[in-house]
């Protein structure tokens, strides 16, 4: 997937700074945060989507959400995959939102 950003990123080609690394997955901020903190989770292998992981990958793709998460101390959290161009997905690489909250923060997603 030579021109993936997350796989140029995970290459090393493109450099990052990691918060959280598993031997499958790494943590970066995103650089166009929602809110304070907000950080993705990304595999280093090329998957499209969620439903593209193989089953062993499912526990330590979690562990390292649940790594991220403790790392950035927030006091709640949400988690969010967009899975698909219909759903939102705009880089076509597997990765979950994690967006640190604080009563203040005035994010809102409108549901």
């Amino acid at each position: 997937m030579s021109k993936c950003i997350f796989c140029k990123i995970a290459s090393g080609e493109i450099p990052s700074e990691k918060i959280f690394e598993s031997d499958n997955f790494f943590v970066i901020k995103d650089v166009n945060p929602k809110v304070k903190g907000h950080s993705l989770v990304i595999s280093k292998k090329h998957f499209e989507n969620f439903m593209e992981l193989s089953p062993e990958l499912y526990s330590e793709f979690l562990e390292t959400v649940k790594g991220a998460v403790e790392k950035l101390g927030a006091e709640a959290f949400n988690l969010v995959v967009n899975n698909g161009e219909i759903a939102g997905q705009i880089i076509p690489h597997l990765h979950l939102h994690i967006l640190p909250r604080k009563s203040d923060d005035g994010f809102d997603f409108g549901v």
